[in-house]
């Protein structure tokens, strides 16, 4: 269910453009977590848009390598690492869907082992946080 005009969604969904925009300007990277966190400095919602980012990567391998990097980018700027899972699995399930369209009573259930695999990636190389 979409969140309307609620100001988180909109903060997120702002996030989720302005982190490819960060790379559209070739912004070096501590120009970029300020413009990030200009939008929300929140970790819960800068973790939600690295998430969902990610989780519906994994539905799409041609965009994969440029979506994984706008999600890292997201977390670099601060996102709750805590929520990341919850919010990859909704990502995967978002796209998981999408792909069901048009399948009356079609449910889309992301696997764990999927989940899993997608936050080891996602948090690969970056440092402790």
């Amino acid at each position: 269910m979409g969140r309307g005009s609620d100001p988180d969604g909109i903060a997120v969904a702002r996030l989720q453009g302005a982190v490819s925009y960060t790379y559209d300007r070739k912004m070096d990277h501590a120009d970029a977590v300020a413009h990030l966190r200009a939008i929300s400095e929140r970790p819960d919602l800068l973790a939600e848009a690295a998430g969902i980012i990610a989780g519906a990567s994994t539905q799409s391998i041609c965009h994969r390598p440029t979506e994984m990097r706008n999600a890292r980018r997201l977390v670099e700027a601060g996102a709750d690492r805590v929520l990341l899972p919850r919010w990859i699995r909704q990502g995967i399930e978002n796209a998981g869907r999408g792909k069901l369209w048009g399948r009356a009573g079609a449910v889309f259930v992301a696997p764990q082992e999927l989940v899993d695999e997608t936050v080891t990636e996602l948090l690969e190389g970056l440092p402790e946080g």
